[in-house]
C-alpha cells in the first residue's frame, strides 16, 4: 500500500511544499484515500480543503482507502501513524536519496529518522477517534533499525554496486555491522545453535543461509551443512543440520 502511495503522489510535488508540513500531510493523506468523507474533526476538515484544492492543482487521483489494514495491528503501526510521521520526514528532507548517500555515519543517517507525528496525533491514531492516551507518536529504535537493514542499506548497496562506487559499498557493510543482531523467530534458532550473534550484518547472512539453504534443503551445496553432515556424533551417527528449521 505504501508503494502505492509513492507512485500515486510524485516526490516532485511533494518537494514543491517543503516547509508546509500541512499540504504535505494533505497530499499524503488524501492521495491514500483517507480524506474523502465527511468528518467534524477540525484537523481533518483543514487536511481535506487542502487536498481538495491541491488535487485539482496537480489533478491528483487519490487510491482506494480499502487498501490500507488497521485490524491485527498495535496502533502504534497503523497507517495514519505511519503516513503522518513520512510527512514530518518529507517536510524536513525533500531530498531524502541524497541525504542518505552523503550521510557521513550510521548515528547522524538515523537522526534523519528521528521522526514525530504531528501533536493531533498525539491522542489520536486514526481520524476522528480521540483516545485516552496522550503520546508523542516518534518512530521506535527497533522500527529505525528495520528500516536500516531492510530498506535503506541494501539500496545503498544496490547503488554503489551499479555507479561501481565502492565508498558506499563499504558504507553499507559498515553500517550493517554496526547495527545491533535483528530478534526474530529465525534468529532465535540459530542462537540455539551456539552460533554468536554479533551484528545486524551476521544476523542478515544467517538468513540468508536459512532461506536459501536450509529452507531448499541445499545442505550438501553448503559449506556449513556439508561439514556438519560429514561430523559425526558421539555415538557415531551423523547429526542432522538445522533440523529446528524442519518444523
Amino acid at each position: 500500500s505504501f508503494e502505492m502511495l509513492a507512485q500515486a503522489l510524485p516526490l516532485k510535488i511533494i518537494q514543491k511544499h517543503q516547509g508546509q508540513l500541512l499540504q504535505i500531510e494533505a497530499l499524503l493523506f488524501g492521495q491514500a484515500g483517507m480524506l474523502e468523507e465527511e468528518k467534524k474533526d477540525a484537523y481533518y476538515k483543514k487536511l481535506k480543503y487542502e487536498y481538495d484544492f491541491l488535487k485539482l492543482k496537480y489533478n491528483l487521483n487519490p487510491l482506494p482507502p480499502t487498501i490500507w489494514k488497521f485490524l491485527r495491528l498495535r496502533p502504534a503501526n497503523f497507517p495514519t501513524i505511519r503516513i503522518a510521521q513520512l510527512a514530518f520526514i518529507l517536510n524536513q528532507m525533500p531530498h531524502l536519496f541524497r541525504t542518505f548517500l552523503e550521510a557521513p555515519d550510521l548515528k547522524i543517517a538515523k537522526s534523519y529518522l528521528d521522526a514525530t507525528a504531528s501533536a493531533y496525533w498525539n491522542d489520536h491514531y486514526q481520524f476522528d477517534k480521540l483516545t485516552k492516551q496522550n503520546k508523542t507518536k516518534s518512530i521506535g529504535k527497533q522500527v529505525m533499525d528495520s528500516v536500516f537493514i531492510n530498506t535503506i542499506i541494501p539500496f545503498l548497496f544496490f547503488y554503489g554496486k551499479k555507479r561501481g562506487a565502492e565508498v558506499l559499498k563499504e558504507k553499507a557493510e559498515k553500517w550493517l555491522e554496526e547495527l545491533p543482531a535483528e530478534k526474530n523467530r529465525i534468529t532465535k534458532v540459530w542462537a540455539t545453535l551456539d552460533i554468536p550473534l554479533t551484528s545486524a550484518y551476521r544476523t542478515q547472512a544467517l538468513l540468508q543461509l536459512k532461506n536459501n539453504y536450509c529452507d531448499k534443503k541445499r545442505c550438501l551445496e553448503c559449506a556449513v551443512g556439508n561439514k556438519l553432515l560429514r561430523k559425526p556424533n558421539s555415538k557415531n551417527k551423523k547429526r542432522e543440520p538445522f533440523k529446528e528449521f524442519s518444523t
